[in-house]
C-alpha cells in the first residue's frame, strides 16, 4: 500500500476515497471502525502475533464524523493483512439477523493465511443468509484479483476492479448504496393463460404469477377466472411490481412516463346472459412506473350480483393487457391478483344505515402533528404492509423502493395522512409521492412531497372525501363502490430524482396516521387477504358437487369424516409472509481498516 499512486501513494488514494465516501453519507447513518495491521511490524519472527493485530476502533453506532475522519487519517500499513481472521472478527461485531455486507478494498493478498480468506468467506456465507461480501481489487494483479473475485462469489457480493483513484471511489460509493428493499412475493402461485377456454379458476383469496411482459400494447391478453356465488358481488384487483435490482433500477431511467401496463382489457361471461354485470371500476387502468414515480395502481374490477336468471356467475374471465412502454425493458415482473367476494346484505337493515347526502368534501386538511415520532420500517407492498395506529412515525426510504402500510377504518370513520420530509440528503432533486388505497387497492387520493435541495422541509396530506359510510359506496372520489370498512393501505415511493447522485441514500421522512370519525353500523362483511385456494380447471361450485357426490358413493366403513380432516390439514392454514425489517449493514475494508456502516 505504500507503492506510489499519482502524487502520493495506494494508501493516500484509499484515504482519500475513503473521506469522499463518509462525507456523501447521509447523517442518519450508523457505523463502526475496525483496524488492521496498523499496530505490529510486519517482520517474520513477528507473524504470529502479526496475524492477530485487529482492533474494533468504534462498535457501530451513529455516524461520527470526526471520530472517523480520525481513525482513517491515522491508518499506517506496517504490519500484516489478515484479511480472513479480520472478516471473522468483523462479522462478529455485526447483528446475528438483518441485510449485512461487507466491502473488502485491497491491492494484495492476504499475508497471514491460514485461514485461507476465501474459505472463512464461505464458512461466513453458510453461517446464515443475508450477509454479503462485496470486494474491490485496487491495481491488483491476477492473484489477488482471483482472491477477491472467490471472496464475493462465495457471498453473493460483487466483485469491481478499480485502477485509479477516481475509479476506487466510485466503486467504493456504489458499494456502500443501501440495498433496495424489493418486493416480497405473496399468495398461492398460479398462471394466467393465453386463451380463455386455457384460464384456470381462481378462488377468493392472494394469489401471485412471475411473467415477461410484451414488448407493446395489444400483443396478446393473459386470463383468468371466477366464479362468483350466488347473492355475492366480486371484486378483483391485479397489481403488478417490475423486478428492480439491488439500486432500484428496473432497467429504465429514461422518464417518468416509462410504465408496467396492466389493463383490463376484457371482462364478461361465457354464458352471454342479459342479465350479467360487470366492469373496472376507479380512474386507473393500472400500471406501476419503472423509475417508482409513485406507488403502483392497481387495476380493479367489480362483478355485481345477478339481479335475473339470465347469466351463470361461475363463468366470468377476465383479460389483461401486460406491457411495458420502454421496449428496452425485457425484465420479469411480479403480479398479485386478489380475488374478494363481498355478501349482498338483506335491503331494509340497508336502508337504516347511516349515510351523509351533503356535498361537502374534505378538501384541505390541516396536517397531522408529527412530534415524538415513533421508528418503523414499512413494508415491501400489499401483502406485507404494516400495521399502524393513529399517531406519529418515522421511516426512511431510497430511490426505487415502496414503504407500505394499513390502518383499520371501520364504518363511519376516514384515513387521515400527513407526510413531511427535511432537505434532500443525496442534494439532488428527489420526489416522494403517497398514496391512499381502500381494502380492494382501489387508489383514492395521493399527496407528494419534494425534499428541498437545500434546507427546509416538505409536507402534505391526503384523507377521503367522506367519511367511509355503505350507503356513500359511490360518493367518495372516483366513484365506483369505494366505500369499504377494513384495513386502507398507504403506499410510499421515491423516485430517482433527475441528478446523477448515489442512489442508495436513506431519506427520512415523518409520517403521520388518524382515523376520524366514530364508529357507526354496518356489514361486518371484510375482504379476505389470506392465500387463495389452488387454482382449478372447472368452477370451485362444480368441484365441490362432484366432491359432494363421491363421498355420498363411499362404500360402507370408509371414515369420511377422518378424511376430510386429513385433507384440511394437507391444505394447511392461513399462510401469511412476514417480513423482517433486518437491519442492513456496510462493512468496509480499507487497505488496514474495516469500517463498519449500519443502514
Amino acid at each position: 500500500m505504500l507503492q506510489p499512486d499519482g502524487d502520493g501513494t495506494r494508501m493516500d488514494s484509499a484515504k482519500k476515497a475513503a473521506h469522499e465516501l463518509l462525507d456523501g453519507l447521509p447523517d442518519t447513518a450508523t457505523m463502526g471502525l475496525v483496524a488492521y495491521g496498523a499496530n505490529e511490524t510486519d517482520a517474520p519472527d513477528n507473524h504470529e502475533v502479526g496475524c492477530q493485530d485487529i482492533e474494533t476502533l468504534s462498535p457501530v453506532g451513529k455516524l461520527d464524523r470526526d471520530k472517523f475522519s480520525k481513525g482513517i487519517d491515522d491508518l499506517t500499513p506496517t504490519g500484516y493483512t489478515p484479511m480472513g481472521n479480520a472478516l471473522r472478527h468483523a462479522a462478529d461485531e455485526l447483528p446475528d439477523e438483518g441485510d449485512r455486507s461487507i466491502i473488502l478494498v485491497s491491492d494484495g493478498i492476504d499475508t497471514c493465511a491460514p485461514p485461507e480468506v476465501c474459505t472463512v468467506a464461505k464458512e461466513l456465507a453458510d453461517d446464515g443468509v443475508g450477509l454479503a461480501i462485496h470486494t474491490v481489487g485496487f491495481k491488483v494483479d491476477d492473484e489477488a484479483r482471483e482472491e477477491l473475485e472467490c471472496i464475493s462469489e462465495a457471498t453473493g457480493g460483487e466483485y469491481r476492479q478499480a485502477d485509479d483513484a477516481d475509479k476506487l471511489t466510485e466503486d467504493l460509493k456504489f458499494l456502500s448504496q443501501r440495498a433496495v428493499n424489493t418486493y416480497k412475493a405473496a399468495g398461492t402461485e398460479f398462471e394466467f393463460a393465453d386463451t380463455v377456454e386455457d384460464a384456470k379458476w381462481l378462488g377468493e383469496g392472494l394469489y401471485h404469477t412471475r411473467l415477461t411482459p410484451n414488448d407493446d400494447q395489444d400483443q396478446g391478453l393473459r386470463y383468468i377466472r371466477v366464479a362468483v356465488p350466488e347473492g355475492y358481488n366480486a371484486y378483483v384487483s391485479v397489481t403488478g411490481y417490475p423486478d428492480r435490482d439491488a439500486t432500484g433500477d428496473a432497467g429504465s431511467n429514461s422518464g417518468v412516463h416509462h410504465d408496467l401496463y396492466y389493463h383490463l382489457d376484457e371482462i364478461d361471461n361465457t354464458s352471454n346472459g342479459m342479465d350479467c354485470t360487470a366492469g373496472e371500476i376507479g380512474l386507473v387502468d393500472g400500471s406501476t412506473s419503472l423509475t417508482a414515480y409513485a406507488p403502483p395502481d392497481p387495476v380493479v374490477a367489480a362483478i355485481e350480483a345477478t339481479e335475473g336468471d339470465d347469466c351463470d356467475d361461475a363463468q366470468w374471465y377476465l383479460g389483461y393487457d401486460v406491457w411495458y412502454s420502454d421496449d428496452e425493458v425485457d425484465n420479469e415482473a411480479s403480479f398479485e391478483v386478489q380475488v374478494a367476494y363481498e355478501p349482498i346484505p338483506d335491503e331494509k337493515p340497508v336502508e337504516n344505515l347511516p349515510k351523509d347526502d351533503s356535498n361537502n368534501k374534505q378538501e384541505n386538511h390541516s396536517d397531522l402533528p408529527l412530534n415524538d415520532a415513533a421508528p418503523i420500517t414499512g413494508g415491501t407492498g400489499f401483502s406485507d404492509a404494516v400495521e399502524v395506529k393513529p399517531g406519529a412515525y418515522s421511516d426512511t426510504i431510497v430511490p426505487g423502493e415502496y414503504r407500505f402500510y394499513k390502518v383499520p377504518v371501520e364504518w363511519g370513520q376516514r384515513p387521515v395522512v400527513t407526510i413531511r420530509t427535511g432537505k434532500s440528503e443525496r442534494d439532488d432533486y428527489d420526489r416522494i409521492e403517497g398514496v391512499i388505497y381502500s381494502p380492494h387497492r382501489l387508489e383514492i387520493d395521493d399527496l407528494s412531497v419534494s425534499p428541498p435541495y437545500k434546507e427546509g422541509s416538505d409536507s402534505d396530506t391526503a384523507t377521503t372525501e367522506k367519511p367511509v359510510l355503505f350507503n356513500n359506496r359511490e360518493k367518495n372520489r372516483a366513484g365506483g363502490k369505494l366505500s369499504l370498512a377494513g384495513d386502507y393501505y398507504i403506499g410510499v415511493s421515491m423516485n430517482y430524482g433527475v441528478g446523477e447522485g448515489t442512489t442508495g441514500v436513506d431519506q427520512p421522512y415523518k409520517i403521520g396516521f388518524d382515523v376520524e370519525g366514530e364508529k357507526l353500523d354496518g356489514p361486518e362483511w371484510r375482504l379476505v387477504t389470506a392465500d387463495g385456494p389452488p387454482p382449478s380447471d372447472t368452477p370451485p361450485a362444480a368441484e365441490e358437487e362432484e366432491t359432494e357426490s363421491s363421498e355420498a358413493e363411499e362404500p360402507e366403513g370408509t371414515d369420511t369424516d377422518q378424511q376430510a380432516q386429513e385433507s384440511d390439514s394437507d391444505e394447511g392454514g392461513l399462510n401469511l409472509m412476514w417480513i423482517a425489517a433486518g437491519g442492513g449493514i456496510l462493512l468496509l475494508i480499507i487497505l488496514a481498516a474495516l469500517l463498519l456502516r449500519r443502514r
